[in-house]
């Protein structure tokens, strides 16, 4: 993986970047709170291993900024929505042929992952690790068409429930849950469960993605191949000379 700097809103933006080889991979946008050194948590590399087995390019982003200070939470919050918006048109730039985008987010930066699932319908899938209903609001949900998973450790308190709630209440969203017992994903304590749980996962969604792609295609075809049968069918009567073979 790679450094990145890409323009953001109102500075600079750095992220941890892997291109897959196959320009028709899935891409996932991974999103977890800003720290103090620019190392990864453990975690996250986990997670980011599993992803990259999958064949996934893979944007790492934890609101590092170049140049710029917020102190305002209100700005805060805003900015980071909008930044988050700003990587995923990048990624969308350097992806032109990729069909499936995912999103994960941990901890605090589920608040802003989930914001922009509710605004870009070409999130296929989205992924909440351990959100803290319990200090951030998540009143804003809306209805959406990705397939979402939640997954939290039943031993802290982090009160998903009420999330979990509303996203299974909307009639549009597809929400799944992944309680994880005995574990703490921050500190990357018996998280092997959680690991096993999010590839076998993946491999499921991304079977069932493909598979809407492909039929996608396939009535693609089919219509257009109806279309061009109209046309020829009516070129027929409109001149016959056009059906003929002169060589």
């Amino acid at each position: 993986m790679t450094d990145v700097i890409i323009k953001g809103p109102n500075c600079k933006l750095k992220g941890i970047y892997h291109q897959n080889k196959n320009p028709q991979s899935p891409i996932v946008l991974l999103l977890y709170p800003e720290s103090k050194t620019d190392e990864v948590p453990e975690v996250i590399r986990s997670i980011v291993s599993i992803l990259m087995e999958n064949d996934f390019s893979v944007f790492l982003f934890n609101f590092k900024r170049i140049d710029n200070i917020i102190t305002d939470q209100n700005q805060k919050k805003e900015q980071e929505l909008f930044e988050v918006i700003s990587i995923l048109n990048w990624i969308n730039e350097k992806n032109t042929e990729g069909k499936i985008l995912w999103l994960f987010a941990f901890f605090s930066a589920c608040w802003s992952g989930l914001q922009v699932v509710m605004r870009r319908p070409e999130i296929t899938d989205y992924i909440l690790f351990s959100p803290p209903a319990k200090v951030k609001d998540f009143s804003f949900i809306v209805p959406c068409s990705s397939v979402g998973l939640i997954t939290y450790e039943t031993n802290l308190p982090n009160s998903v429930e009420d999330i979990i709630e509303k996203l299974s209440n909307k009639s549009d969203s597809h929400v799944e849950t992944m309680p994880i017992d005995d574990s703490n994903f921050e500190k990357n304590e018996n998280t092997a469960e959680l690991f096993a749980g999010i590839d076998n996962y993946i491999k499921k969604r991304l079977i069932e993605d493909n598979g809407k792609i492909k039929k996608i295609k396939r009535d693609r075809r089919r219509r257009k191949k109806k279309k061009n049968n109209m046309e020829d069918e009516k070129n027929i009567h409109i001149n016959p000379i056009k059906s003929l073979d002169f060589d």
